[in-house]
């Protein structure tokens, strides 16, 4: 029997909470291709505001669950990973890594390098469309 490939719909109408993890170990290269595939998630100007915390041992994870309701998740999960959101991503040395990573890919000219520079400061500066950092590396 061929399989079929998951449509968006089905991925969305199929997903389910996780309240139970096994414990087993999750692989270091498992690991980081889930967080090299969160670096697909877009946002502005491609600034890349999360910030990515793994949560291995026991007395982390009892530390954690001490802030996220005690869930019981926190506690069995062999890995845990909070995202945060970077409040200095309008940092020069923010934007200049962007470009860096943009050059050391192939993926960014010396125009869109440039504008980066000039828009993204401008872009925080004035604030059209959020009333702070925060609430736009919130979203």
């Amino acid at each position: 029997m061929a399989t079929r490939k998951k449509g968006f719909a089905d991925i969305i109408t199929s997903r389910r909470t996780a309240l139970a993890f096994k414990s087993d170990p999750i692989a270091e290269e498992t690991l980081q291709e889930i967080l090299s595939l969160a670096l697909y998630a877009p946002s502005s100007f491609n600034l890349q505001p999360t910030r990515f915390i793994l949560i291995r041992t026991p007395e982390s994870k009892a530390l954690l669950a001490d802030c996220a309701f005690n869930q019981q998740q926190i506690l069995d999960a062999p890995v845990t990973i909070i995202a945060c959101g970077d409040s200095r991503v309008d940092h020069p040395r923010n934007v200049n890594a962007v470009i860096a990573l943009g050059n050391a890919e192939q993926a960014m000219s010396e125009e869109q390098a440039q504008y980066l520079k000039q828009a993204v400061p401008q872009f925080f500066v004035h604030k059209s469309s959020f009333t702070s950092v925060e609430t736009w590396v919130n979203r």
